[in-house]
C-alpha cells in the first residue's frame, strides 16, 4: 500500500490537468502549498483525482474530509474511507445468536 504523499499528490493532479482544456496558471509548477481553489476543479475533476488517488494508494479515501483541505499538501491528510458497521444488524445478529439454545440436550435425571 502507497502511502499518500505531495509528490504522488502533484503527479495525480497534473494527470487530472491534462485532460482539463482551461488549465490554471502555474500548472507547471505545483507544489504542496498550491491551493486547490487555484485548481478550477468541478465536481468531475474532483472524482477523477480520488479515483487515482485511490488507485495509486491502494485502498478508498474518505470523500468527506476533502472539505477541510485547501492545499495540494493537504490532501496528503485524507483518511481511509472507513467502513462502518451498521448497528440495528449487530442487534439483530446479537439477537438471534441468543435465542438459539446450541447446548447438547442434558439426560433427565
Amino acid at each position: 500500500m502507497a502511502e499518500l504523499t505531495t509528490q504522488l499528490v502533484i503527479e495525480s493532479v497534473r494527470e487530472v490537468l491534462d485532460h482539463k482544456h482551461d488549465r490554471p496558471d502555474g500548472y507547471l509548477t505545483l507544489t504542496g502549498e498550491t491551493q486547490l481553489e487555484a485548481l478550477n476543479f468541478g465536481s468531475l475533476e474532483v472524482t477523477e483525482l480520488f479515483a487515482i488517488l485511490e488507485d495509486r494508494v491502494g485502498h478508498a479515501l474518505d470523500p468527506d474530509s476533502i472539505g477541510q483541505m485547501q492545499t495540494i499538501g493537504d490532501v496528503t491528510k485524507l483518511k481511509p474511507e472507513s467502513l462502518e458497521v451498521d448497528a440495528p444488524d449487530q442487534r439483530e445478529a446479537a439477537d438471534l445468536s441468543t435465542s438459539v439454545d446450541l447446548r447438547p440436550p442434558t439426560a433427565a435425571a
